[in-house]
């Protein structure tokens, strides 16, 4: 379905607690500005419970050597794998406003 309508972006997920926010938000920036990650990202304006949600954004999902550089930075440059759990998201799937609490 992705790939017939060209929606083909998508975005690593992960939180950073409201209290690591100073810290570990300008790692993500940091590494957005010096092209390590991709060329974009995101962060929530209101924490959750588990913290500030986080998406760092992918061209191209079917790029399997650029999504896969792109956790790989995640974890080896910013640094932040190991306090959050990861997650892969296509944005069609969001497009079609299907969320983690949805019944399906």
């Amino acid at each position: 379905l992705a790939t017939k309508h060209n929606v083909l972006h998508g975005k690593w997920l992960l939180n950073i607690k409201a209290d690591c926010v100073q810290t570990d938000w300008p790692k993500v920036r940091n590494a957005i500005v010096g092209g390590k990650l991709g060329l974009v990202a995101k962060i929530s304006d209101a924490p959750d419970k588990r913290g500030h949600v986080v998406c760092i954004y992918c061209p191209n999902f079917l790029d399997k050597d650029e999504v896969l550089r792109i956790r790989k930075a995640i974890r080896n440059d910013v640094g932040l794998e190991r306090k959050s759990i990861l997650r892969f998201k296509l944005d069609a799937v969001t497009y079609l406003d299907l969320y983690a609490k949805n019944q399906w």
